[in-house]
């Protein structure tokens, strides 16, 4: 899943990258728009990342029990998977809410600092730390 949604982000700053980027600022007005829309999902992605560290606790359990059921595994897998597309989900909502607050030539490097931070939470293996210093940053 994660895979498909890197592609399509993927393919969307490519189509960037063959138009030049203007740097034309955000108005304060736009800062506060993507302040209200980062506060408003920060709620949701947070609670299910709690949820899905608890889930996958659980899951680690079944998998050290001698006496689990392949199915049970599979169930806990379904519901880890279930909340990683909801995970996802809020992420594309909020990219695309903020999307709609932004000018074509704002767009594009929003969308890469997007990416890059994206790439970077991979690597940590954790969630995006919260950046004060970018407050145009999700």
């Amino acid at each position: 899943m994660f895979v498909r949604l890197l592609i399509l982000l993927t393919i969307f700053s490519g189509v960037a990258l063959a138009q030049p980027l203007a740097r034309e600022p955000m108005t304060p007005k736009q800062l506060r728009a993507l302040r209200v829309i980062r506060d408003r999902h920060e709620g949701k992605r947070q609670d299910l990342q709690i949820r899905l560290q608890g889930k996958r606790l659980e899951l680690a359990k079944l998998i050290r029990d001698d006496d689990v059921e392949k199915s049970q595994v599979q169930a806990k897998l379904d519901e880890i998977l279930s909340l990683e597309r909801q995970r996802q989900q809020v992420f594309l909502d909020e990219i695309f809410e903020a999307k709609g607050q932004l000018s074509r030539a704002q767009w594009g490097p929003f969308r890469q600092r997007v990416l890059r931070n994206l790439l970077q939470e991979r690597r940590r293996g954790g969630q995006l730390p919260r950046r004060e210093s970018d407050q145009s940053s999700l």
